[in-house]
C-alpha cells in the first residue's frame, strides 16, 4: 500500500492502552485505519495485489514514515506471518503477530457523510498554531484538554471560533482563551 507522507497516524496510536486491538493501525478496504480510543483517523491507500487487510504494527509505520521522504510504501504479506517495508532507500521485515484481535468496529462509528449539515475547510497549520496559542496542546492538571469548536447557525462561511479549556477557564468563564478564525474557500 502506499500512502501520503504527510500523514502521520502513528502519532495517534496509542500502545499504553490495555486495549490491544488499538495497539495497532488496521488495513481495511481502500483505508488505513488508528485510533487511540477516543479519536479514529482514515488515511486513503492505494493497494496493490499483495494488500491484505489486517493489522499494520506501529513500527512498520514509523520505519517506512522515517525512511520514506515523500513517497511511503508498506507492502503486506500476511501468508508469511509478516510485514515487509519497502521504501525507496531500504527494507524490513517486522514478523505481524497475528492473533485474534479484532479492531474496533469502524461502521458503528464513523456517520455517513449525509448526517452532517454544515462543513469548514480550516488551515490544517494554522489550527496547530491556534492550539499552541491557546494552550490547548498542553494536558490540564486534570490530564485532559480540549477545545470547542463553534459554527456559526448561519454556516460553514462565518468566523469559525474556537475555545480552549485550561486550568483557569474550568473555574472562570471570563478567562477562557479563544480564537476566532475565517473558513477558507476551496474549489470544487
Amino acid at each position: 500500500m502506499k500512502y501520503p507522507y504527510q500523514c502521520e497516524i502513528d502519532q495517534i496510536i496509542d500502545n499504553s492502552s490495555s486495549r490491544f486491538a488499538i495497539h495497532a493501525a488496521c488495513l481495511r478496504g481502500n483505508g488505513l485505519w488508528a485510533t487511540n480510543g477516543k479519536a479514529l483517523v482514515c488515511v486513503p491507500v492505494e493497494r496493490d495485489e499483495h494488500d491484505q487487510d489486517g493489522l499494520i504494527p506501529v513500527e512498520a509505520l514509523k520505519f517506512a514514515r522515517s525512511r520514506s521522504g515523500k513517497k511511503c510504501e508498506v507492502e503486506v504479506q500476511s501468508r508469511a506471518r509478516a510485514i515487509k517495508i519497502k521504501t525507496p532507500t531500504s527494507a524490513m521485515i517486522i514478523r505481524r503477530d497475528i492473533k485474534d484481535i479484532a479492531f474496533p468496529k469502524i461502521e458503528a462509528v464513523v456517520p455517513p457523510d449525509e448526517e452532517y449539515e454544515t462543513s469548514v475547510y480550516l488551515d490544517g497549520p494554522l489550527l496547530i498554531d491556534l492550539l499552541r496559542a491557546l494552550g490547548a496542546h498542553r494536558k490540564n492538571s486534570d490530564g485532559h484538554n480540549g477545545v470547542t469548536i463553534k459554527i456559526h447557525k448561519d454556516g460553514g462561511e462565518k468566523p469559525v471560533k474556537i475555545e480552549a479549556h485550561t486550568d483557569e477557564s474550568r473555574l472562570e468563564k471570563h478567562r477562557q482563551p479563544f480564537a476566532v478564525i475565517m473558513p477558507m474557500k476551496v474549489k470544487d
